[in-house]
């Protein structure tokens, strides 16, 4: 998004793997990349294979991993979003401790990468906690924010009167601006001024993990990825953290993705 739009989150997820989100004009070629493809629908073409070697090179040629990866991300991305993903990347995540992210490859938001780490995606222990389905739901939740249809790319900064993050102003009734009018607008200025862990200690009730507490974009994606991959909470509940999980009901067209993904993964 615009040079300006340069922010890169990283957090532990299982020990020693890690998952971030990355929002950044993409690189020509990317931290730990070995296979780079064009999505055409609900297809996958090889772009680029970049120049690697020893156990890149196995994960290169086992394009069979691709697919599986790529069939993935199809159950988790529904159809009416995935023309707004144009590219795959299946990339070793030991280069830059990722397990997966999403970047803007335009100038406009309207186009996407998602990167996969096949190392970390085939990790026994990693797997069997359906983490990378979590992960992808998260960051999947990012481009359901900050796509072209929800940002408002024409208005700077100090026109903006609605939530302003990553160099893009969110529309008045977009997802990411209601979000944050609702659970953050109130506790912004705390969260500037402490750091991270002790804000989070002071307010855990407030979030559906300690990644969460990152910023508003990175709680609402654990909070979304929580709404497709978790129970619904108890509509009665107090803590702010089931109401933001709750949040999302209020959208039919969420509510019926979340019927999809879940269906499609088994849930």
């Amino acid at each position: 998004m615009k040079n300006k739009l340069k922010t890169i989150f990283i957090y532990l997820i299982i020990i020693i793997l890690v998952s971030g989100c990355v929002f950044k004009k993409a690189e020509k070629v990317p931290k730990g990349g070995i296979t780079l493809y064009k999505v055409s629908g609900d297809n996958i073409n090889t772009l680029s294979d970049y120049d690697v070697v020893g156990k890149d090179k196995e994960y290169q040629r086992d394009i069979i991993k691709h697919q599986e990866i790529w069939g993935l991300i199809k159950k988790i991305v529904v159809p009416e979003y995935r023309d707004k993903l144009k590219e795959m990347l299946i990339f070793n995540g030991e280069k830059e401790n990722l397990d997966a992210y999403v970047v803007n490859i335009s100038n406009d938001t309207k186009e996407w990468r998602i990167g996969v780490a096949i190392n970390y995606a085939y990790n026994k222990d990693y797997s069997k906690s359906k983490r990378l389905e979590y992960n992808l739901v998260h960051e999947f939740a990012h481009i359901i924010a900050l796509n072209s249809d929800q940002v408002d790319m024409d208005k700077k900064k100090q026109q903006c009167t609605s939530y302003y993050t990553l160099g893009v102003c969110t529309k008045t009734d977009s997802y990411m601006n209601m979000f944050y009018q609702e659970f953050w607008k109130d506790i912004a200025a705390e969260h500037k001024k402490l750091n991270r862990l002790d804000f989070y200690s002071m307010n855990k009730n407030k979030f559906v993990s300690e990644y969460a507490s990152v910023s508003p974009v990175e709680d609402f994606a654990e909070t979304f990825a929580f709404f497709i991959t978790k129970d619904l909470p108890e509509s009665n509940s107090l803590y702010v953290k089931d109401i933001k999980v709750l949040f999302f009901t209020k959208y039919p067209e969420l509510m019926e993705m979340r019927d999809t993904i879940r269906n499609n993964l088994g849930y």
